[in-house]
């Protein structure tokens, strides 16, 4: 359902940028399901790396971590620009 809804917000962004005649921009979004006991800090530095993630797979798209995902120490390092560091617990 989070996917549908930005989704929805993506394309509605993409039209008023059209309609309103400026120029064409993208918009990605990195979200996560927080793991039980996860600390905020962990669960924003996942959707960090969700974020990157959606950037490095052409932008303008939609990454979800959901409890299956993995953490941000096992994200690949190539998918994150060389000054990134997540914020830790």
């Amino acid at each position: 359902q989070t996917r549908q809804i930005l989704e929805k917000v993506r394309t509605n962004f993409t039209t008023a940028l059209q309609a309103a005649g400026l120029p064409n921009l993208t918009a990605s979004f990195g979200v996560v399901v927080r793991h039980s006991g996860e600390t905020l800090a962990t669960s924003l530095a996942r959707a960090d790396v969700a974020l990157f993630q959606a950037k490095h797979e052409g932008r303008d798209c939609i990454v979800v971590h959901d409890h299956s995902s993995t953490s941000v120490d096992e994200i690949d390092p190539d998918l994150l620009p060389p000054d990134f560091e997540p914020a830790r617990p």
